[in-house]
């Protein structure tokens, strides 16, 4: 006897780190299943970087489903950043469905040392 009961769908999930050294920020975010041309990422002048997308099912309607545990349908997560970034120099990457982006953080103002002439 089939005991599978009709299972409501799973909402697409990302899971994150957050990794920072004295250069980048650093977000990696696990996206299996998706293809890059599904995956948007920007970020606001407050410094809030948005990763969002859709994870597409991989049949069709007329199957019947009788146990679901892949989430698909649209994404989106929202991480604020705390460090200075320099937003025109953000780049991504996407390999092995993982996404990493990388934000550089501004170089640190050197203080300026002039040599002064002795009269």
């Amino acid at each position: 006897a089939n005991t599978a009961t009709a299972q409501q769908p799973v909402k697409a999930k990302m899971r994150i780190d957050v990794a920072e050294n004295d250069e980048n920020v650093y977000v990696f975010a696990e996206l299996p299943g998706i293809a890059k041309e599904d995956v948007s990422v920007t970020m606001s002048e407050e410094r809030v970087l948005t990763i969002s997308g859709t994870k597409r099912k991989l049949y069709d309607d007329t199957l019947k489903v009788v146990r679901g545990e892949r989430g698909y349908g649209e994404f989106s997560r929202q991480i604020s950043v705390e460090s200075e970034i320099e937003a025109d120099k953000i780049s991504a990457t996407f390999r092995d469905g993982v996404l990493t982006v990388t934000l550089p953080k501004p170089e640190p103002v050197r203080p300026k040392t002039v040599n002064i002439n002795i009269q």
